[in-house]
């Protein structure tokens, strides 16, 4: 939540009297160190490597620097590196090949330059930090970044074999270097092989010191991680180990809470006479809610699973009675089978059982909003792929889902020379950890090279994600859209067309030129990584993150100094830490809609359903092509637009107060001014046709704006 501004100008008040301070900024779960320089409407945090430029209104807090973790530990033989190069090499994908490790740490490649043709050359490992290695071109200016955890990771006996094992100094190198990989075990070894050749004291305990960090920040990230994904039963085990070994934290704190609210739910139900030894937080606070207003209500024992369900959350504004629960239970199962429909046959016959229901109308909204159920698949998938007539897609279940909650969605586009298929290998490891469902969709305009900003690339993306929707649990409120590249592009035009979608977005490499607007980010989250060095994404993404800035944005823009169109696969944990801690919020009462092309015509509320002019199914230089603005206050809608004829307000059940009277006016002239009645069957096509039922809408008003 952006702090408010007095606080915010206060926290930073000291800094405007200093340009650069060493600082700590804390966001979003991370911790940036570096010198803070006030920019405008930015922060920038400058390490060691990286830029990273930050809205005011995302900074949390601010405080002195504590120390850092120390530079990135070298095994190899760094001499070969100060030659001179014969010139640089530019990055293509295409046609490499990888030939095997040499005792130096070296490896020769062989690719396809676009200036010198085919050439082959060494690659040395001349950087390695927690879970990434860089290897730098020898003959050649050229460099690339690898997850240790990839399938080009560095062997594990290379670096064994490279140690002097009677040279204490390499001894103590070798276990900062496990360290800064964060291998406690082999780090240990090491220390106890300088310990047998008689290490001095001092740095033997201060390398075990950094063991037991290793050992407790592991366990706190995994914990952390367990957290963000729901799986408090499993973080409650790791937390045990955690006190045992004394650690302090505030995310122990955290749990202890969470975990004090489930299990006051679990006696609850227990004194009612149900036990229930499954239940998850969430489960646990809707049922504390229920019980508050159960009183002296006569439900039967076999009733009380039901108050489990999340749209029984909605009694909790009264009216729970055994006979609207059960009625409530048989409306849900309807609901729900009409959702795993290929079609959306069904809808008017549920609506008019809505409509004669007595049931409270807080607790029908639930019903059409949470009542649906999920395909279990007959066994766990690493990956497959899903094919229809216009789309297809790769997707890959984390090894712990199971279909009895919503999971975090990852959405990855692929780069021009590489495919789908790549992607799942290039982002599984980390969607894994993080307990996240990777999609990765074949989006590119005919499955070729190149892409278009076409309708069709768009509903490749859209429908991989709607598909998937239908047979596992997706958390909509959780849909993350990254892609490098090529990739990162189609991030930065899908991403800002449908923004209402994400919770966040995160090119790599991508250029913000292919977005229409910067306003359509005002309430997504942005992570944008770059290379200060490629050709293109950085001269338009500075000034973009300016721009976002002033709009007030969630935005952070990460530049890697000297970097270059790399993957920068060094910046996956925190990207996957950042979009965890981003939920996407519900639409604000103010939009903007900018619409450059027949897919743009739609965000959150408002739809546009006549253009002035036909809209092209393309439109690679972004040219705006009509707008519209609409603000919501006190039941009133006011739009006002450019090239539109007319709009489709829908009306959403958190939004409008259906008992009052609708206003809406356009221009300052009045379209509507009446009472309106909600439209159930409105509010069931429309959750079917999105599979988003995070907002649900109960009706649709045209509005003529010319």
């Amino acid at each position: 939540m952006p702090l408010p501004r007095p606080l915010l100008a206060a926290l930073l008040c000291a800094s405007l009297l200093a340009q650069e301070l060493e600082n700590v900024i804390t966001l979003d779960g991370r911790v940036l160190h570096g010198e803070v320089e006030v920019a405008d409407e930015l922060l920038r945090v400058r390490t060691e490597r990286k830029d990273t430029f930050l809205s005011r209104v995302i900074v949390s807090e601010r405080t002195p620097a504590t120390a850092t973790d120390g530079p990135p530990v070298y095994l190899f033989n760094q001499e070969r590196l100060e030659a001179k190069k014969r010139g640089e090499v530019a990055l293509v994908v295409q046609d490499q090949q990888w030939g095997s490790w040499q005792p130096d740490g070296s490896i020769e490649i062989s690719m396809r330059d676009p200036e010198l043709g085919r050439i082959r050359f060494t690659m040395l490992i001349g950087r390695v930090a927690p879970d990434v290695f860089t290897l730098y071109g020898v003959e050649y200016d050229h460099r690339v970044s690898l997850p240790l955890r990839s399938g080009g990771h560095i062997p594990i006996s290379l670096v064994e074999a490279s140690v002097d094992q009677t040279d204490l100094a390499a001894l103590f190198k070798a276990a900062r270097f496990f360290a800064t990989l964060g291998d406690a075990s082999r780090a240990d070894v090491w220390l106890q092989r300088a310990a047998q050749l008689g290490g001095p004291e001092a740095e033997l305990e201060a390398g075990r010191q950094a063991v037991r960090q290793i050992l407790a920040r592991t366990a706190l990230a995994e914990l952390e991680r367990l957290l963000l994904t729901g799986a408090e039963d499993r973080a409650g085990y790791l937390a045990d180990d955690l006190r045992k070994a004394d650690v302090k934290h505030a995310l122990l704190d955290e749990l202890d809470a969470r975990l004090a609210r489930r299990d006051a739910a679990r006696k609850a139900l227990s004194e009612l006479g149900l036990a229930q030894q499954t239940l998850s937080v969430a489960q646990a606070d809707r049922v504390l809610k229920l019980l508050d207003v159960l009183g002296e209500t006569n439900i039967a024992l076999d009733q009380l699973p039901l108050l489990l369900e999340p749209w029984a959350e909605a009694f909790a504004g009264g009216g729970l009675d055994a006979d609207n629960l059960g009625e409530a239970a048989e409306l849900a199962a309807a609901i729900a089978d009409f959702y795993t429909q290929p079609k959306d046959r069904g809808a008017r016959g549920l609506a008019r059982t809505l409509e004669r229901s007595a049931l409270p109308f807080a607790v029908k909204v639930a019903l059409v909003q949470h009542a649906y159920e999920y395909q279990a698949p007959e066994e766990p998938i690493a990956w497959e792929r899903f094919e229809h007539d216009k789309f297809h897609y790769f997707v890959q279940l984390p090894s712990a889902y199971q279909p009895d909650r919503p999971w975090p969605v990852l959405v990855a586009l692929h780069g021009q020379m590489s495919t789908a298929e790549d992607v799942v290998h290039t982002w599984g490891a980390v969607a894994e950890r993080w307990g996240m469902i990777l999609i990765s969709p074949e989006y590119v305009y005919n499955r070729k090279w190149g892409y278009k900003n076409s309708e069709e690339e768009h509903l490749s993306v859209l429908n991989a994600v709607h598909d998937a929707a239908a047979r596992f649990q997706l958390d909509m409120d959780r849909v993350y859209l990254t892609g490098h590249s090529q990739g990162g592009h189609a991030s930065w035009d899908i991403g800002g067309s449908h923004a209402g979608r994400y919770a966040g977005v995160v090119p790599f490499i991508g250029c913000s030129r292919a977005t229409n607007s910067h306003d359509n980010f005002e309430n997504t989250g942005l992570y944008i990584v770059d290379g200060s060095e490629d050709a293109l994404a950085p001269k338009f993404n500075r000034e973009s993150i300016m721009e976002l800035g002033e709009l007030e944005c969630d935005a952070t823009y990460v530049e890697y100094r000297g970097g270059k169109h790399e993957s920068f696969a060094e910046e996956f944990e925190a990207c996957a830490r950042w979009m965890l801690q981003h939920t996407r919020p519900a639409a604000k009462p103010e939009l903007a809609l900018f619409a450059i092309r027949s897919c743009d015509i739609e965000r959150n509320w408002l739809r546009i359903s006549k253009p002035e002019k036909k809209l092209p199914e393309t439109n690679p230089d972004n040219v705006h092509r009509c707008w519209v603005r609409a603000e919501f206050a006190d039941n009133l809608f006011k739009l006002r637009g450019d090239g539109v004829k007319e709009v489709e307000v829908l009306l959403s059940a958190a939004l409008v107060d259906f008992s009052q009277k609708l206003r809406i006016k356009a221009h300052g002239d009045t379209k509507f001014n009446k009472l309106f009645e909600p439209d159930w069957q409105v509010a069931l096509e429309e959750a079917w046709a999105s599979r988003d039922r995070s907002e649900i809408f109960l009706g649709r008003v045209k509005v003529r704006l010319d």
